[in-house]
């Protein structure tokens, strides 16, 4: 099966999220239409009432704007940072004793612009994917403790 993948990614451990996965879109949606579902992802999970208002009446002012690569993957944000691309052969796992599923996929070939106009791949097919740490609903929960420097204690000890 092949699908949009909307998935955070961050930096570091005190910008780590719960889940990953955030979205799962049919491929064959527009990566205009994707687009707009990343930035209105990542603007719910980073604004206030006022700025969503805002982003809601003129897309310009929008605080993060989501762009497309030359490959058609979508980015959006700073750190942590939404990305979507469309991957191949998607599937879905569950633990039969803990329950916690396991999504992988297969990317597509990367390719970027020569000198002469021409197109070149720079980066092949890759196994992809994520072992949920929870289960349930998709999570948007931050898993570090400011205040304590270290993961919150239902993600500890650090996951993989």
């Amino acid at each position: 099966m092949k699908a949009w993948i909307i998935a955070w990614d961050w930096t570091g451990d005190y910008t780590a999220i719960a889940d990953r996965v955030v979205g799962i879109v049919n491929a064959r949606k527009s990566a205009k239409y994707v687009a707009e579902i990343v930035e209105f992802l990542y603007l719910q999970f980073n604004c206030n009432l006022t700025e969503l208002l805002t982003y809601s009446t003129n897309r310009k002012k929008s605080p993060c704007r989501a762009e497309i690569d030359f490959n058609g993957r979508i980015l959006c944000g700073g750190n942590p940072s939404l990305k979507a691309e469309v991957v191949e052969d998607v599937r879905v796992s569950t633990d039969p004793v803990t329950g916690i599923e396991t999504i992988s996929w297969m990317t597509q070939p990367v390719y970027a612009p020569d000198r002469e106009k021409f197109i070149k791949l720079v980066g092949e097919p890759r196994e992809g994917g994520f072992k949920r740490l929870i289960t349930g609903a998709i999570s948007q929960e931050k898993m570090w403790d400011r205040s304590l420097g270290r993961f919150k204690d239902k993600f500890y000890p650090k996951p993989e």
